[in-house]
Protein backbone atom coordinates (compact mmCIF):
# COMPACT_ATOMS: atom_id res chain seq x y z
CA UNK A 1 0.00 0.00 0.00
CA UNK A 2 1.48 3.05 -0.70
CA UNK A 3 0.77 6.68 1.11
CA UNK A 4 1.28 10.31 0.36
CA UNK A 5 3.83 12.52 2.04
CA UNK A 6 0.81 14.21 3.82
CA UNK A 7 -0.48 10.96 5.01
CA UNK A 8 2.76 9.22 5.82
CA UNK A 9 3.22 12.07 8.26
CA UNK A 10 -0.68 11.61 9.83
CA UNK A 11 -1.52 8.38 10.07
CA UNK A 12 -5.25 7.37 11.06
CA UNK A 13 -5.71 6.50 14.57
CA UNK A 14 -7.85 3.80 13.58
CA UNK A 15 -6.89 -0.06 14.93
CA UNK A 16 -8.11 -3.18 13.41
CA UNK A 17 -9.39 -5.53 15.65
CA UNK A 18 -9.55 -9.53 14.87
CA UNK A 19 -11.73 -11.19 17.71
CA UNK A 20 -14.77 -12.92 18.05
CA UNK A 21 -15.72 -11.23 21.51
CA UNK A 22 -17.49 -8.16 19.93
CA UNK A 23 -18.28 -6.95 23.72
CA UNK A 24 -14.99 -6.93 24.56
CA UNK A 25 -14.02 -5.04 20.88
CA UNK A 26 -16.57 -2.71 21.76
CA UNK A 27 -15.69 -2.09 25.67
CA UNK A 28 -12.12 -1.41 24.11
CA UNK A 29 -13.14 1.48 21.60
CA UNK A 30 -15.33 3.02 24.13
CA UNK A 31 -12.35 3.23 26.32
CA UNK A 32 -10.28 4.69 23.50
CA UNK A 33 -12.76 7.30 22.26
CA UNK A 34 -11.76 10.25 24.68
CA UNK A 35 -8.30 9.40 22.40
CA UNK A 36 -10.58 10.02 19.61
CA UNK A 37 -9.23 6.04 17.99
CA UNK A 38 -11.14 4.55 15.56
CA UNK A 39 -11.63 0.97 15.54
CA UNK A 40 -12.79 -2.05 12.80
CA UNK A 41 -13.77 -5.49 14.27
CA UNK A 42 -13.89 -8.94 12.46
CA UNK A 43 -13.71 -12.56 13.53
CA UNK A 44 -11.59 -13.78 10.83
CA UNK A 45 -8.24 -13.36 9.96
CA UNK A 46 -9.26 -13.86 6.11
CA UNK A 47 -11.44 -11.03 6.77
CA UNK A 48 -9.15 -8.51 8.64
CA UNK A 49 -6.44 -9.53 5.30
CA UNK A 50 -8.89 -7.78 3.15
CA UNK A 51 -9.41 -5.10 5.06
CA UNK A 52 -5.93 -4.25 5.26
CA UNK A 53 -5.37 -4.51 1.24
CA UNK A 54 -7.58 -1.80 1.10
CA UNK A 55 -7.56 0.60 4.10
CA UNK A 56 -5.50 2.17 6.62
CA UNK A 57 -4.70 1.27 10.61
CA UNK A 58 -1.92 1.90 11.87
CA UNK A 59 -2.02 -1.66 14.46
CA UNK A 60 -4.00 -4.97 14.86
CA UNK A 61 -4.87 -6.49 17.82
CA UNK A 62 -5.73 -10.26 17.50
CA UNK A 63 -7.25 -12.90 19.87
CA UNK A 64 -6.11 -16.11 20.58
CA UNK A 65 -9.24 -17.56 19.83
CA UNK A 66 -10.22 -16.15 16.22
CA UNK A 67 -10.91 -19.76 15.09
CA UNK A 68 -10.40 -19.63 11.07
CA UNK A 69 -6.21 -20.51 11.74
CA UNK A 70 -4.17 -20.72 14.24
CA UNK A 71 -3.47 -17.53 15.79
CA UNK A 72 0.52 -17.60 14.52
CA UNK A 73 -0.86 -18.25 11.36
CA UNK A 74 -3.34 -16.00 10.93
CA UNK A 75 -0.83 -13.64 12.21
CA UNK A 76 1.51 -14.71 9.21
CA UNK A 77 -1.13 -13.89 6.96
CA UNK A 78 -1.79 -10.28 8.08
CA UNK A 79 2.14 -9.70 7.63
CA UNK A 80 1.74 -11.02 4.24
CA UNK A 81 -0.35 -7.83 3.60
CA UNK A 82 1.94 -5.54 5.65
CA UNK A 83 5.27 -6.67 6.31
CA UNK A 84 6.02 -4.34 9.41
CA UNK A 85 2.47 -4.61 10.62
CA UNK A 86 2.46 -3.97 14.82
CA UNK A 87 0.22 -6.99 16.46
CA UNK A 88 -0.96 -6.84 19.86
CA UNK A 89 -2.12 -10.15 21.19
CA UNK A 90 -4.45 -10.80 23.48
CA UNK A 91 -5.65 -14.15 25.46
CA UNK A 92 -8.51 -15.69 27.48
CA UNK A 93 -5.83 -17.27 29.57
CA UNK A 94 -2.23 -16.85 30.62
CA UNK A 95 -0.20 -19.89 29.19
CA UNK A 96 3.19 -20.08 29.20
CA UNK A 97 3.40 -21.81 25.78
CA UNK A 98 1.51 -19.10 24.23
CA UNK A 99 3.73 -15.95 25.77
CA UNK A 100 6.79 -17.97 24.79
CA UNK A 101 5.22 -18.16 21.05
CA UNK A 102 4.04 -14.65 21.34
CA UNK A 103 7.97 -13.87 21.41
CA UNK A 104 8.86 -15.55 18.59
CA UNK A 105 6.35 -14.03 16.61
CA UNK A 106 7.69 -10.65 17.54
CA UNK A 107 4.04 -8.97 19.42
CA UNK A 108 4.27 -5.51 20.35
CA UNK A 109 2.45 -6.42 23.84
CA UNK A 110 0.54 -9.66 24.95
CA UNK A 111 -2.17 -9.21 27.51
CA UNK A 112 -4.25 -11.76 29.16
CA UNK A 113 -8.26 -10.69 29.22
CA UNK A 114 -9.38 -10.11 32.84
CA UNK A 115 -6.84 -7.76 33.92
CA UNK A 116 -6.92 -4.24 34.07
CA UNK A 117 -7.28 -2.75 30.85
CA UNK A 118 -4.92 0.03 31.29
CA UNK A 119 -1.54 -1.56 30.13
CA UNK A 120 -3.57 -2.50 27.00
CA UNK A 121 -4.77 1.21 26.67
CA UNK A 122 -1.11 2.28 26.96
CA UNK A 123 0.08 -0.23 24.74
CA UNK A 124 -2.19 0.62 21.98
CA UNK A 125 -1.36 4.52 22.51
CA UNK A 126 2.39 3.80 22.55
CA UNK A 127 1.89 1.89 19.48
CA UNK A 128 0.71 4.74 17.31
CA UNK A 129 2.92 7.37 18.06
CA UNK A 130 5.68 4.29 17.16
CA UNK A 131 3.91 3.69 14.22
CA UNK A 132 3.53 7.81 13.48
CA UNK A 133 7.61 8.34 14.23
CA UNK A 134 8.33 5.54 11.46
CA UNK A 135 6.11 6.90 8.63
CA UNK A 136 8.00 10.16 9.14
CA UNK A 137 11.54 8.78 9.32
CA UNK A 138 13.18 9.53 5.96
CA UNK A 139 15.03 6.11 5.82
CA UNK A 140 13.65 2.81 6.50
CA UNK A 141 13.83 1.40 9.74
CA UNK A 142 16.74 -1.16 10.36
CA UNK A 143 15.84 -4.20 11.84
CA UNK A 144 17.87 -5.96 15.14
CA UNK A 145 17.53 -9.28 16.26
CA UNK A 146 18.53 -9.29 19.93
CA UNK A 147 19.47 -12.74 21.48
CA UNK A 148 19.81 -12.52 25.12
CA UNK A 149 17.84 -14.59 27.97
CA UNK A 150 17.52 -11.61 30.66
CA UNK A 151 14.07 -10.50 30.11
CA UNK A 152 15.21 -7.32 32.29
CA UNK A 153 17.91 -6.49 29.80
CA UNK A 154 15.69 -7.20 26.98
CA UNK A 155 13.00 -4.90 28.09
CA UNK A 156 15.76 -1.97 28.69
CA UNK A 157 17.69 -2.76 25.39
CA UNK A 158 14.03 -2.44 23.32
CA UNK A 159 12.85 0.68 25.23
CA UNK A 160 17.22 2.32 24.10
CA UNK A 161 16.25 0.88 20.56
CA UNK A 162 12.64 2.06 19.41
CA UNK A 163 13.58 5.14 20.75
CA UNK A 164 16.71 5.22 18.40
CA UNK A 165 14.09 4.81 16.02
CA UNK A 166 14.83 0.85 15.16
CA UNK A 167 12.24 -2.32 14.64
CA UNK A 168 13.49 -4.66 17.06
CA UNK A 169 12.81 -8.46 17.57
CA UNK A 170 13.85 -10.40 20.63
CA UNK A 171 15.16 -14.13 21.10
CA UNK A 172 15.41 -15.64 24.37
CA UNK A 173 17.61 -18.76 23.66
CA UNK A 174 20.35 -20.27 20.95
CA UNK A 175 17.25 -21.84 19.61
CA UNK A 176 14.69 -19.15 19.33
CA UNK A 177 17.69 -16.87 18.08
CA UNK A 178 17.70 -19.20 15.34
CA UNK A 179 14.31 -19.48 14.07
CA UNK A 180 13.91 -15.64 14.45
CA UNK A 181 17.12 -14.86 12.28
CA UNK A 182 15.72 -17.00 8.76
CA UNK A 183 11.85 -15.39 9.79
CA UNK A 184 12.91 -11.31 10.18
CA UNK A 185 15.76 -11.32 8.16
CA UNK A 186 17.58 -8.47 10.36
CA UNK A 187 20.33 -5.96 9.67
CA UNK A 188 22.12 -6.60 12.92
CA UNK A 189 22.51 -9.06 15.97
CA UNK A 190 22.96 -8.06 19.80
CA UNK A 191 23.94 -10.99 21.26
CA UNK A 192 24.42 -12.40 24.61
CA UNK A 193 26.95 -15.38 25.12
CA UNK A 194 25.97 -17.30 28.49
CA UNK A 195 22.54 -18.23 27.97
CA UNK A 196 20.83 -21.27 28.45
CA UNK A 197 24.52 -22.93 28.31
CA UNK A 198 27.49 -21.14 28.96
CA UNK A 199 28.70 -21.03 25.95
CA UNK A 200 25.45 -20.79 23.71
CA UNK A 201 26.37 -17.50 22.18
CA UNK A 202 29.65 -19.03 20.46
CA UNK A 203 27.67 -22.25 19.26
CA UNK A 204 25.61 -19.48 17.34
CA UNK A 205 27.99 -17.33 16.06
CA UNK A 206 29.76 -20.29 14.60
CA UNK A 207 26.84 -22.67 13.57
CA UNK A 208 24.98 -19.69 12.46
CA UNK A 209 27.08 -16.65 11.34
CA UNK A 210 30.60 -17.49 11.34
CA UNK A 211 32.85 -18.48 8.53
CA UNK A 212 30.99 -21.82 6.77
CA UNK A 213 27.57 -20.94 8.65
CA UNK A 214 24.90 -21.19 7.40
CA UNK A 215 23.54 -17.08 7.41
CA UNK A 216 24.66 -15.59 3.55
CA UNK A 217 25.25 -12.78 3.35
CA UNK A 218 26.88 -11.60 6.24
CA UNK A 219 24.81 -9.83 9.54
CA UNK A 220 26.81 -7.65 11.84
CA UNK A 221 26.39 -8.59 15.45
CA UNK A 222 27.38 -6.64 18.69
CA UNK A 223 27.81 -9.45 21.23
CA UNK A 224 27.26 -8.08 24.47
CA UNK A 225 28.13 -10.01 27.35
CA UNK A 226 28.99 -10.49 31.41
CA UNK A 227 31.09 -13.36 30.54
CA UNK A 228 34.62 -11.38 31.24
CA UNK A 229 33.02 -10.14 34.63
CA UNK A 230 31.96 -13.44 35.46
CA UNK A 231 34.47 -15.77 34.32
CA UNK A 232 37.45 -13.69 33.96
CA UNK A 233 37.95 -15.15 30.18
CA UNK A 234 39.10 -12.00 27.81
CA UNK A 235 38.64 -12.22 24.35
CA UNK A 236 37.86 -9.84 20.77
CA UNK A 237 36.84 -10.31 17.75
CA UNK A 238 39.73 -9.20 16.32
CA UNK A 239 42.38 -11.28 18.50
CA UNK A 240 39.67 -14.85 18.41
CA UNK A 241 38.00 -14.24 15.41
CA UNK A 242 38.27 -17.84 15.01
CA UNK A 243 36.11 -19.12 17.48
CA UNK A 244 34.34 -15.52 17.91
CA UNK A 245 33.33 -14.44 14.91
CA UNK A 246 31.51 -11.29 16.21
CA UNK A 247 31.97 -7.57 14.65
CA UNK A 248 31.72 -6.27 17.98
CA UNK A 249 31.73 -7.00 21.46
CA UNK A 250 30.95 -4.34 24.56
CA UNK A 251 30.52 -5.83 28.29
CA UNK A 252 27.50 -5.64 30.37
CA UNK A 253 26.78 -3.56 31.73
CA UNK A 254 26.34 -1.07 28.87
CA UNK A 255 26.03 2.49 28.28
CA UNK A 256 23.30 3.41 26.05
CA UNK A 257 25.26 6.29 24.02
CA UNK A 258 28.42 3.71 23.50
CA UNK A 259 25.49 0.59 22.61
CA UNK A 260 23.76 3.19 20.05
CA UNK A 261 27.06 4.23 19.03
CA UNK A 262 28.57 0.64 18.32
CA UNK A 263 25.14 -0.01 16.33
CA UNK A 264 25.77 2.91 13.97
CA UNK A 265 29.00 2.19 13.03
CA UNK A 266 28.33 -1.83 12.22
CA UNK A 267 25.43 -0.54 10.23
CA UNK A 268 27.12 2.04 8.06
CA UNK A 269 25.22 5.14 10.27
CA UNK A 270 27.75 8.01 9.91
CA UNK A 271 24.97 10.77 11.70
CA UNK A 272 24.80 8.82 15.04
CA UNK A 273 24.29 12.38 17.43
CA UNK A 274 20.15 11.56 17.17
CA UNK A 275 20.82 8.00 18.55
CA UNK A 276 22.47 9.19 21.86
CA UNK A 277 20.35 12.07 22.56
CA UNK A 278 17.14 9.93 21.60
CA UNK A 279 18.72 7.31 24.24
CA UNK A 280 19.59 9.71 26.71
CA UNK A 281 15.57 11.06 26.72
Amino acid sequence: MKFSPDFLRAPMKRFLHVDPDSAFCMELTQALQSDKFKSARVAAFEDAARLLESEDFFCVVVDTATSDRFWPEGISVLRKVRHNLPVILTTGENVAQTERRARLENVTFYYVKGFEKDELLEAIRDTFKLERKGRDMAEPQKRILVIDDDPDFQEALRMILINAGYDVSHAYSKKEGTELLAKVAPDLVVLDIMMETASAGFHFLYETLGPGGKQKPHIPVLAVTSISRKTGFRFSPEADEDFFPADDCLQKPVKPEELLDRIAKLLGQQDTGGLTSAAQQ
